[in-house]
Order: structure tokens, then C-alpha cells, then sequence
């Protein structure tokens, strides 16, 4: 994942978290299948996310395009990977590594129990 997404480093998304976090928007979809967060500058986005201050005019232009950049070239990288940057996990897999990172009680909280 690291060598595919290395030219994103220019951008400031260079950087796999193997970590993850109960938390992301993407989780709930993680269901066994790879995902990955890129993360770029988070401006103030721990300020204004899921708030009622998260409001249109809130939008850095710039940000957004650096974002909408890391996003296309993310997916160019992925398209054109001779390597897979990963395999769809079986549901037991999906629950022992959420146990190993310290997320099942995290992601039970937010799931229900028993999820995935």
C-alpha cells in the first residue's frame, strides 16, 4: 500500500495508518473489504465535522481541491497497480482485527454488538 500510494507524498498523503479507528466514516462500510483513510491537512475539520457549524461556507477552496487531487490520483495509483493493495477479510477475520487494534469496543458502541 505504502509504494502505491508514495506518489501522493508531494501532496502531503504519502503516510498508511494501519491503525484505523472506530470513528471514520468508512468503517461501518469496512465489512471485511480493504479500505484505506488518506489523510491530508485537517484544516478544521475536528472544529466543524457532523456540527451545526458544518456549513457550506466553511469550504477552503484550496483544501477542497487538494483533497478532490489526493482522491484522483489515489485512485489512478489503485487503478494501475500491478500489485494488490489488499483481500476481502471473512467475517472472523474482521472481528479478530478489531480485537488485535483495541477497536471492537469502539466500533461495538457505534455498531451494536455482534458486528460486524
Amino acid at each position: 500500500m505504502q509504494s502505491i500510494i508514495a506518489p501522493l507524498a508531494a501532496l502531503g498523503a504519502g503516510e498508511v495508518d494501519l491503525q484505523g479507528g472506530p470513528d471514520s466514516d468508512h468503517l461501518a462500510f469496512q465489512e471485511g473489504v480493504p479500505a484505506i483513510d488518506l489523510a491530508v491537512e485537517n484544516g478544521e475539520y475536528a472544529i466543524h465535522h457532523h456540527a451545526a457549524t458544518d456549513t457550506v461556507d466553511k469550504i477552503n477552496p484550496r483544501m477542497l481541491s487538494l483533497d478532490t487531487a489526493v482522491m484522483a490520483l489515489a485512485a489512478y495509483e489503485f487503478a494501475n497497480s500491478r500489485a494488490i493493495p489488499g483481500r476481502r477479510l471473512s467475517a472472523e477475520q474482521v472481528h479478530q482485527y478489531l480485537h488485535d487494534s483495541g477497536l471492537a469496543d469502539g466500533f461495538a458502541i457505534l455498531y451494536g454488538p455482534g458486528k460486524p
